[in-house]
């Protein structure tokens, strides 16, 4: 059989599948009471329902089941001045928002294997900082001068 013969085939089974599905579910419609009933929904029972995030599932839960989290606003509100990423502590990087003591650790390694940063965006070159990480670090890093954080 040729190629051609076979892709023929294929778009003749293709267009037969897709007639016949037509046809079942014009006969489905078809068949379908014209008539609508009315539902009381006076006595219906709530449906289970399935959330797949934890904030709905909290929102769903019983008023006093929910947790209390008071909410805080970003450590970064509070933040002013730079801090140096070529002479900053691991300690001194763990101030910044979204930094914990692994990812300080990583600066502070590669730094130590690579020599210093020459631009705040060479800091794509650690593992674990992106784009966007960097977009919200950029207003507190530098690589010049003295570390003025606070």
């Amino acid at each position: 059989m040729t190629t051609k013969t076979k892709n023929n085939l294929r778009r003749f089974l293709s267009l037969s599948a897709f007639t016949a599905l037509i046809a079942a579910v014009t006969m489905a419609f078809a068949e379908a009471p014209t008539e609508r009933t009315q539902l009381d929904f006076d006595d219906a029972q709530p449906a289970l329902s399935v959330v797949p995030n934890r904030a709905a599932r909290v929102a769903e839960a019983p008023a006093s089941k929910v947790p209390v989290v008071p909410k805080t606003k970003s450590s970064a509100s509070g933040l002013s001045g730079t801090l140096n990423l070529n002479t900053a502590s691991i300690a001194d990087l763990m101030k910044l928002p979204g930094i914990g003591p692994k990812k300080a650790d990583r600066i502070v390694n590669w730094r130590a294997q690579h020599g210093k940063f020459k631009r705040v965006v060479d800091l794509r070159r650690v593992k674990g900082f992106g784009a966007k990480t960097i977009k919200k670090l950029r207003p507190y890093l530098s690589v010049k001068g003295a570390s003025t954080l606070q």
